[in-house]
């Protein structure tokens, strides 16, 4: 008995080490895909042309940098920056910090936020809500992790300006498959593998098979049975905000989009639509960056 507890015991073990052997050989092989890159693309831009924003009146300083997207002046002041979503799983959320404190750590920036003081300017976290130039070179942020894949657009109901020039880099930067844009696991989904994702979020592509009008809601339906298939959900309030710019989604039967949002399950998996910036009909999204808009992106 004791000699079949051993066999196991030394059983168990050898394959706990051959896991973690694996687990190791994986993470050093994807370290060294990231370190074997390029040099980082910087994308330059002049204050003057983020007119979609406001210009904070003072500068702040870098004290430290919490995450890829989060950090703290030397007042103890913290601000997130706006539109982005960054990854928090190894080895992604450790690059992504290390290519913002790269960026920005003891740099002077030049702040922008919304015009509207209402919304927009604060996260639940109670952190300031911000795009970001440096102010020695006027690196805007934002733009040049979407270009090196460090993160992936994410816009609000109340934070989406410049949506379409950051689109454009991140877009640029799938092509390349730089950063994230080399793992297979933020390949862009289909209304069919969108059901292996509820819980997250995502950027699906698809045409829409039928829409559908329930009590003033708006359905957008991937599949052949709504029970079951991907659907795009848009409530009356949302609805009547598309209509006021002359945005009428009834007429997107067999229409192709590309369409970014938390996927949850409801009759099959669902996004909620609330703002327009989430959905981009094809082809919307420019091919190359407009350079008379903005500086063209350049290597470090």
């Amino acid at each position: 008995m004791r000699f079949f507890l051993f066999k196991y015991i030394i059983i168990f073990s050898a394959v706990i080490i051959l896991y973690t052997t694996i687990c190791s050989t994986q993470a050093i092989a994807q370290d060294k895909k990231y370190e074997d890159e390029s040099p980082p693309i910087l994308v330059k831009k002049d204050g003057a042309k983020l007119a979609e924003l406001k210009q904070i009146d003072n500068t702040v300083t870098v004290k430290t940098v919490i995450d890829g997207k989060t950090f703290t002046d030397l007042d103890g002041n913290t601000y997130a920056l706006a539109s982005l979503d960054i990854q928090y799983d190894a080895p992604y959320a450790r690059q992504a910090k290390e290519q913002l404190e790269e960026l920005i750590m003891g740099k002077t920036l030049i702040l922008f936020q919304t015009k509207n003081p209402k919304f927009g300017r604060q996260n639940h976290m109670g952190h300031t809500i911000v795009h970001a130039l440096t102010k020695d070179t006027y690196t805007w942020v934002q733009a040049t992790l979407l270009a090196n894949g460090a993160a992936r657009v994410r816009t609000t109901p109340y934070t989406y300006e410049h949506v379409h020039d950051l689109l454009s880099y991140e877009l640029d930067a799938r092509n390349n498959k730089r950063g994230i844009w080399q793992d297979e696991a933020f390949d862009i989904l289909t209304p069919d593998t969108a059901i292996d994702h509820i819980g997250s979020f995502q950027i699906v592509e698809g045409k829409i098979k039928k829409v559908a009008v329930t009590k003033n809601n708006i359905y957008l339906n991937f599949g052949d049975n709504w029970k079951n298939d991907f659907t795009i959900g848009i409530e009356p309030s949302v609805r009547r905000a598309l209509a006021k710019k002359n945005i009428t989604v009834q007429n997107w039967t067999g229409k192709d989009i590309q369409m970014r949002g938390w996927i949850r399950l409801y009759n099959g998996p669902y996004i909620d639509l609330t703002h327009e910036q989430q959905i981009q009909l094809f082809d919307p999204i420019p091919k190359d960056i407009d350079s008379d808009e903005q500086d063209t992106p350049t290597k470090k």
